[in-house]
């Protein structure tokens, strides 16, 4: 989406909101309102990007599952009126102090005269509707083979793009690729690096190394709405006391990962809520608290059944990116305290909310 549609504005090096499609905004002083005013610039088909096009494109994404990824769906505000040919504001409810970076800068603003005639957008694979004013254009696509190619745009509103094409090529192991010359750049997986993976580049004086807090995390889901012992708050906690997250992290990272806790941030993260309870991995409190709950065993060992008799038994869904070590390792720890676990990956193009590539219990 990046390297075909634009954003209102961008971030720089610094994290400081640039105007991009927009030429200039600013915010009033009781935050309630963003006013952006629009570059003369046009759609690859030579029709004029105006603030109409701004408009349709907040209401669809925030009436369409336009992405899979929670994070990339623009939060609700009170309106978003075009005010002229190329002058639009955002009215917001209440001061936001994320919203330049949730909207202006994270939305891809897409043509109103394409996307109006396209009701499912995940569903919709025609190259056909790639109308665009970002720098480049597609060039080439495989499905089967999993490769994409982008040339750059000549006329640019912003000058002519450096990097005049890029390509993106499937590797088993893009790391290796890059050191053996064969890309000129390299994403690793998303979870995070292993130290076998990352000790050619620390041995070879070519290469620095730059690390940073990780970025990324697995949350685990609960279906409340399901009821029975995913609505039992005991239950909850029996499962988060039966992970153990510090062999999570060594197992499958080597040590290279922070360890999580509850809510969506891991407690070095300077948004921490520093008052959310800590669950410790603590089998001998998983059982007592399922015990306690009337969710017993057999002869102490085996499946737990539910006081109704029926075995305690739950889906555990998780997204195709998700890595299966990790999912097969959390199912074996609920499994230890009497849980039966069972498996379903789901792919995460065609998944619908919670939208998240994680697992959930179900």
């Amino acid at each position: 989406m990046s390297l075909l549609y634009d954003s209102l504005t961008w971030s720089d090096s610094t994290g400081e909101h640039l105007p991009w499609l927009a030429s200039s905004y600013r915010r009033s002083d009781d935050g309630l309102v963003y006013t952006l005013d629009l570059r003369k610039v046009s759609w690859d088909d030579g029709r004029p990007l105006t603030a109409r096009d701004v408009v349709f494109t907040y209401e669809y994404s925030t009436s369409q599952i336009f992405t899979p990824l929670l994070v990339g769906a623009p939060p609700k505000v009170a309106d978003v009126v075009a005010t002229g040919e190329r002058s639009v504001e955002f009215r917001l409810e209440r001061p936001y102090a994320a919203f330049p970076q949730r909207v202006l800068g994270t939305m891809p603003i897409v043509p109103e005269h394409v996307f109006s005639k396209i009701s499912d957008p995940m569903g919709t694979m025609d190259e056909r509707v790639l109308v665009s004013t970002g720098a480049y254009a597609l060039s080439s696509r495989s499905v089967t083979q999993g490769t994409e190619s982008y040339d750059a745009k000549d006329g640019y509103f912003l000058g002519r793009p450096f990097v005049r094409r890029i390509e993106m090529v499937p590797f088993d192991d893009p790391l290796a690729a890059l050191r053996r010359g064969e890309l000129d750049a390299a994403a690793g997986k998303h979870e995070g690096a292993r130290n076998e993976e990352l000790a050619p580049f620390r041995d070879d004086p070519e290469y620095g190394l730059i690390s940073q807090p990780a970025g990324f995390g697995f949350p685990l889901f609960f279906n409340m709405t399901k009821g029975g012992a995913l609505a039992d708050l005991r239950f909850r906690r029996a499962c988060l006391h039966a992970i153990d997250r510090q062999d999570l992290v060594d197992r499958l990272l080597t040590g290279n990962g922070i360890v999580g806790s509850a809510g969506w941030l891991p407690p070095s993260s300077p948004f921490h809520e520093r008052g959310v309870r800590v669950y410790p991995f603590d089998r001998v409190e998983a059982s007592r608290l399922l015990d306690e709950a009337g969710y017993r065993r057999k002869g102490g060992d085996g499946i737990r059944t539910n006081p109704d008799g029926s075995p305690l038994r739950y889906r555990l869904h998780f997204a195709d990116v998700v890595p299966l070590a990790l999912i097969e390792l959390i199912a074996a720890s609920l499994e230890a305290v009497g849980i039966d676990i069972d498996l379903q990956v789901v792919d995460l193009v065609r998944l619908r909310p919670p939208r998240v590539a994680v697992g959930w219990l179900s």
